[in-house]
């Protein structure tokens, strides 16, 4: 992940989950396979959520499902500070650049 985090604790920034040869990774291809990629944000935005982010996704892309050789992934911009039950997710007393 690369983002930024402002004075007030919120994350902007750009994320990409990478999955190979694991069962997630099946079940994955297997999700984005069965919908539309107008849906996929969706998704996304529901892993994210179950993941303890409660931001926003947007701009939500895909590795194709169905080319099992390669690995499978999903960049996302991502963008807020809460977590789904609200409770801050991350604070910070100033700016700083966070990188994972």
């Amino acid at each position: 992940m690369k983002a930024k985090l402002d004075e007030t604790g919120t994350l902007t920034g750009d994320a990409e989950r990478t999955l190979a040869g694991s069962d997630s990774e099946v079940l994955l291809r297997s999700r984005f396979r069965g919908l539309a990629m107008p849906q996929w944000k969706d998704l996304v935005q529901r892993i994210s959520y179950g993941s303890g982010f409660g931001g926003e996704v947007s701009d939500v892309s895909a590795s194709s499902p169905e080319a099992s050789a390669s690995h499978f992934g999903f960049p996302t911009n991502t963008h807020g500070k809460t977590t789904p039950t609200g409770e801050t997710a991350v604070s910070a007393t100033s700016a700083d650049d966070v990188s994972a």
